[in-house]
């Protein structure tokens, strides 16, 4: 102790510089709003002992210090944010034996649930196989996507030139296809056009529509299988617009993709779902496909052929607990009958095909209430479930696997059911905290 210099003068000064420096510390925290819990502060700085706490350089007594670190550190130490934790299992499996659907005993078939999967297949599927009109599907479709048709609009006019109404007469004397008369110079609209293409299967209508959307029926084609290998229609060859060409041929599963790309369309399911229409010259014209209105049927082509045989593309809806899911299959190498029952058997095979697959399909309680689907958690520590207020209910059939993922934040979270690819939730609930 330095003579001459009173204890209560040097304890004074001592004070006062902590006091200085706990002050200055206060500030310079508060100002950048540092984030530093209270442990990582204690012993910051070298020589700190039992009574003193170093912060920095500065080694403070703990009796004089112990109010402004203890504020120092509740201010400084940062949040634990909630986290939300998915405690349910991944994927749900629908209970029960897989089914067995009555498959035609001969030719290709196969069938889908549009967004959920393959329901099954039969026959050589790969080996293509002469499609007849079925092909006309992807002249629709293709029409369709180059001029859209909105509802209660007809479209562009077509003008029927010379040499298509040279054509029709030509093959109408000369053939047994399936046309419907045209006149040089008869106008009609898109509409009527694809109605003569999809309801009375006109050969002679695909050509003129390939004609006029392409420039070309050559050109047509071009388009037609590029399409095809865009939709992933592997064993797919187009060589006519009309399916009339025995070489135009594909596969009962490369027409899922096909009948399932078409049936999304808004204006290619008012034009295939309709039964009946009347057309310039040709009068009314009735839907070759007569299960259309049957068991949910909406569609889509029937094909006949001698090479093909009789061939029926085909999309029905299927409504369970208050979910609608859309069924896609395809029948082709059918025997063929005669008269207006040409296409009878392909008819009779899908007809037979939606009604096992109706009677396939369930709905699942994936979700139920009260089961945690998720925890919340603060720091590593349970705080909190999160479970659903109504059963999130699913369409599918025994064996199918839906994907089960838990999204969203601690305040705002949700479950989504989804089929085997993770893609395009099928079934969605909001989650409740308990």
């Amino acid at each position: 102790m330095a003579a001459g210099v009173p204890v209560r003068g040097r304890l004074a000064t001592r004070i006062s510089v902590v006091t200085a420096l706990v002050v200055t510390f206060a500030t310079v925290f508060m100002a950048a709003g540092l984030g530093v819990a209270r442990s990582g502060l204690a012993g910051a700085g070298a020589g700190a002992g039992n009574d003193d706490v170093a912060y920095g350089s500065a080694t403070w007594p703990s009796d004089l210090t112990s109010g402004v670190k203890s504020d120092l550190a509740i201010r400084a130490m940062p949040p634990v944010p909630l986290t939300l934790r998915q405690s349910i299992a991944g994927t749900y499996t629908v209970p029960g034996t897989a089914p067995e659907l009555p498959w035609p005993t001969h030719g290709q078939a196969a069938m889908e649930v549009l967004g959920l999967g393959s329901l099954g297949t039969s026959g050589p599927l790969d080996s293509p196989v002469s499609i007849a009109s079925v092909t006309k599907t992807m002249t629709a479709l293709l029409v369709l996507q180059d001029h859209p048709l909105a509802p209660g609009q007809d479209g562009p006019t077509i003008t029927v030139t010379a040499a298509e109404a040279e054509t029709y007469q030509k093959e109408a004397d000369t053939t047994d296809d399936s046309l419907v008369p045209v006149k040089a110079g008869e106008r009609l609209s898109e509409r009527d056009a694809l109605y003569a293409l999809m309801l009375a299967s006109a050969d002679n209508m695909a050509a003129i529509l390939a004609q006029w959307d392409a420039g070309s029926v050559p050109a047509f084609l071009g388009k037609m299988n590029a399409m095809a290998a865009q939709l992933g229609m592997a064993h797919t060859l187009f060589t006519d617009p009309s399916g009339l060409a025995a070489s135009t041929t594909s596969t009962a599963e490369d027409l899922l993709k096909l009948g399932a790309a078409a049936i999304q369309r808004t204006d290619f399911r008012q034009i295939v779902g309709t039964s009946e229409a009347r057309i310039p010259v040709v009068g009314e014209i009735r839907n070759y496909n007569q299960l259309l209105g049957v068991d949910g049927v909406i569609g889509i082509k029937t094909g006949s052929t001698n090479a093909a045989g009789s061939c029926l593309l085909f999309a029905a809806n299927v409504t369970l607990g208050g979910q609608t899911v859309t069924v896609i299959g395809a029948v082709l190498g059918q025997r063929l009958g005669g008269g207006t029952g040409v296409v009878s058997s392909a008819l009779e095979a899908a007809r037979k095909l939606v009604l096992g697959a109706e009677a396939a399909l369930t709905t699942s309680d994936v979700v139920t209430p009260g089961t945690t689907v998720a925890v919340l958690e603060r720091g590593g520590v349970r705080s909190g479930r999160l479970t659903v207020a109504a059963p999130v209910v699913a369409v599918g059939w025994p064996g199918l696997v839906f994907h089960v993922t838990v999204s969203g934040t601690p305040g705002s979270a949700s479950i989504a059911v989804s089929e085997g690819s993770g893609q395009s939730p099928l079934a969605t609930g909001p989650l409740q905290s308990e």
